[in-house]
């Protein structure tokens, strides 16, 4: 996301290794002319097109319609969509002004936007809540934590299994995605 480039770019780019798109569907370029008025895809189209691309979404409600993240998930395999918070400073807090470095945004306590108004400037959502706004949108709880956690591990090439004698971090939900407990560092933290 946040490109304005070309199929030629986005071309060049996946065979100097680009494997995976930005918060898919925020300033993204999308079909485009080019010099002989011929219409290439813009990078919206390509990460949609591409089976190779993984693509990550900002579900917090506000940055991406249900219709657009629907989409997403008809056209992507499950292993290629990563569900990401975006967060700014103000996640957690509530509605009010806040500081984005030097610029003013005014957070409404699920995303901020620039002073104006008239702009996003982030999410202030988190991973839990976007795991919740999953479920309550019909994505299966396995399907959500696939999302959520699994696919952002592979694709950082972070390990995804809890090995014997390694101190491990890791979040315990019940059948409908309600937090149980949370364990860093191979202890448990009380909510």
């Amino acid at each position: 996301g946040h490109d304005n480039s070309n199929y030629t770019d986005i071309s060049n780019a996946i065979s100097h290794g680009l494997d995976g798109v930005t918060h898919f569907g925020s300033a993204m370029s999308t079909l485009h002319r080019d010099s002989n008025l011929e219409k290439h895809l813009g990078l919206t189209e390509t990460a949609l097109y591409n089976d190779n691309l993984s693509v990550e979404l900002i579900v917090d409600g506000k940055h991406l319609a249900q219709d657009v993240v629907d989409m997403v998930h008809k056209f992507k395999a499950d292993d290629k969509i990563i569900y990401v918070s975006d967060s700014l400073g103000a996640a957690g807090m509530p509605a009010g002004e806040y500081m984005l470095g030097d610029t003013p945004v005014v957070s409404d306590g699920t995303v901020s936007y620039l002073k104006n108004m008239t702009t996003l400037a982030g999410s202030v959502t988190n991973l839990y809540k976007e795991l919740h706004l999953a479920l309550d949108n019909g994505v299966p709880l396995e399907k959500a934590l696939l999302y959520v956690a699994i696919n952002p591990r592979k694709y950082q090439s972070l390990p995804t299994e809890i090995k014997v004698g390694e101190k491990a971090d890791f979040v315990i939900f019940d059948k409908d995605g309600n937090l149980k407990k949370v364990v860093l560092g191979g202890k448990v933290i009380t909510k």
